[in-house]
């Protein structure tokens, strides 16, 4: 997958106490501690509860819900989502009414890690100026009025860009009918992005005119709401809609660009790591292939989310001229949400393109940065190699 680094939040773990009775127990060494909820917390709360590999995802939510309603005295279930990724992950989303509630679910020994869902935004800043694609296929710096030059074959024809973010206006004319309608997080969501920043960045991955690989297909995963926000559960969710997927396309077939902003989650990188691993998920992120962004003077851009802007390759990403919503309108945008489709938009020509001999996540992401141009950034932190992306794998 390709993905802007994810600015991912510090997670809430909470402690597993009393046994429920007739439940199997599980080493203590292998449950996460997490601090007791402060008083200035409100109630209710949604948690993400991770299940033991060993456990059954049915008799898991069944515990947690009868620990909820034993001691909250409701008549519903708790439980909102469960969500299972292979073999290797399997979580609930819970809704929580006290501390009571979840010192009881942190009891359950099913449950083997508990933390708080966390909200994830848009990390992008709007600005003018058309250039990345030039610079991406460009050793040297270019003048920005050079053509942006194919690479043989490598156009992402065959490939199929899933992006994470708010929708997709799969209307637009600059993806020339090859984008479609794929996954939503809420079946309240409308079809479509009323955002904007997906369409953006699916713009940089496929358009015609913005796109890297402009032959490639693109499907609308929605995860984000209409002010650019999503939760860690829906985001699990979403990547359990993916998994299956990067298996039916095989390595070559697909990328998958999540160009998201959230506080550090272990149950979502265990939901990522397990589809990079065991479905060999071609994942752009901020933390799988990790995009810092650069600006058209080939300097470490200094963006609205600077914080986030480091990783293992770089990538144009400071006033990136893309689509927007609206019908064929155009707009400026910076930010590592911007850089990361970039990356994206690259792995697709990649991995279309008969050069291109690699079978698996780790290859591509070889491949990237072998390929990439060394050395060219100025004023690149020192916890991010000077590698800027290059697009053109055949020279």
């Amino acid at each position: 997958m390709v993905t802007s680094r994810m600015n991912l939040p510090i997670t809430v773990f909470v402690t597993c106490a009393v046994l429920l009775c007739g439940a199997a127990a599980y080493p203590a060494a292998d449950r996460e501690i997490a601090t007791t909820p402060p008083k200035s917390f409100h109630w209710p709360r949604v948690f993400i509860a991770q299940i033991a590999p060993n456990a059954t995802l049915r008799s898991a939510v069944a515990a947690i819900n009868d620990a909820c309603l034993s001691i909250s005295g409701e008549h519903s279930p708790c439980v909102r989502h469960s969500m299972r990724i292979g073999s290797e992950f399997e979580a609930a989303s819970v809704d929580v009414q006290s501390t009571a509630v979840l010192e009881a679910i942190q009891a359950i020994p099913y449950v083997v890690g508990v933390e708080q869902q966390t909200v994830g935004r848009i990390a992008a800043s709007q600005n003018r100026a058309p250039w990345g694609l030039v610079r991406i296929s460009s050793r040297d710096k270019p003048k920005y009025t050079s053509p942006f030059v194919y690479a043989g074959d490598a156009t992402g024809e065959g490939v199929t860009a899933y992006v994470v973010d708010s929708g997709v206006e799969i209307e637009h004319p600059d993806f020339g009918g090859r984008a479609v309608r794929g996954w939503k997080a809420s079946r309240n969501f409308k079809d479509g992005d009323y955002h904007g920043h997906g369409t953006s960045v699916a713009g940089v991955i496929a358009g015609e005119w913005a796109g890297v690989a402009k032959a490639a297909r693109i499907v609308d995963v929605k995860l984000l709401n209409d002010k650019g926000e999503g939760t860690t559960d829906d985001l699990i969710r979403a990547l359990e809609y993916l998994a299956p997927k990067c298996k039916e396309h095989g390595h070559r077939g697909h990328v998958i660009n999540m160009s998201l902003g959230f506080t550090t989650s272990k149950a979502v990188d265990k939901a990522v790591k397990t589809a990079v691993q065991d479905f060999g998920c071609n994942l752009v992120q901020t933390d799988i292939v990790v995009v810092g962004a650069t600006d058209r003077n080939d300097k470490f851009a200094q963006t609205n989310n600077w914080a986030s802007n480091h990783g293992k390759c770089l990538a144009p990403g400071e006033k990136v001229h893309t689509i927007t919503i609206g019908g064929g309108k155009t707009k400026d945008i910076s930010g590592t949400s911007l850089a990361t489709p970039y990356v994206s938009g690259t792995a697709a020509a990649y991995l279309s393109s008969s050069w291109y001999n690699g079978n698996s996540p780790s290859r591509l992401k070889l491949a990237l940065l072998e390929r990439a141009s060394r050395n060219v950034v100025a004023s690149v932190p020192n916890d991010t190699p000077n590698l800027l992306v290059y697009s053109r794998p055949t020279e």
